[in-house]
């Protein structure tokens, strides 16, 4: 995964509104580093409609990983990050206890941020949990 959290909703599933997302949301701690799950190039770097700050990463043809809501993002647009390279910081600031206990418990239960992360292949939505266990076995 590209940040340490606590999956808040699932890939499809509905919002308090009833609306159904092809991505995934994760509570984060205040100010996380959020990196680059695999190599992949970045192919956007900017706002978008109501997702705040996004990163598009390409780590093959016909492949995306949208990742949005961060505070601050990094690269630009054709640059090819490795594998763990930072791209992006969640907003606010994490107290040292915090991030002590996130870090312990893998669960982000006081004041968070989320980071939306959505995975494309061919156009088609995948569930990221699902790709990124598969990216995790079997390295791109």
């Amino acid at each position: 995964m590209p940040v340490l959290g606590r999956v808040l909703r699932k890939f499809n599933e509905a919002d308090a509104a009833g609306i159904k997302r092809p991505g995934v949301i994760i509570a984060t701690a205040p100010g996380a580093i959020v990196t680059s799950p695999t190599a992949a190039t970045v192919r956007y770097s900017g706002e978008l409609l109501d997702y705040g700050l996004v990163s598009i990463l390409e780590p093959q043809a016909g492949m995306l990983i949208v990742i949005a809501g961060m505070d601050a993002i990094y690269g630009d647009i054709g640059d090819v990050l490795p594998a763990g390279s930072p791209v992006g910081l969640m907003g606010g600031n994490a107290s040292p206890e915090f991030t002590t206990a996130l870090a312990k418990s893998n669960t982000a239960s006081d004041r968070t941020e989320t980071l939306y992360i959505e995975v494309r292949e061919n156009e088609t939505p995948q569930d990221p949990l699902t790709w990124f266990q598969q990216v995790k076995e079997d390295p791109l």
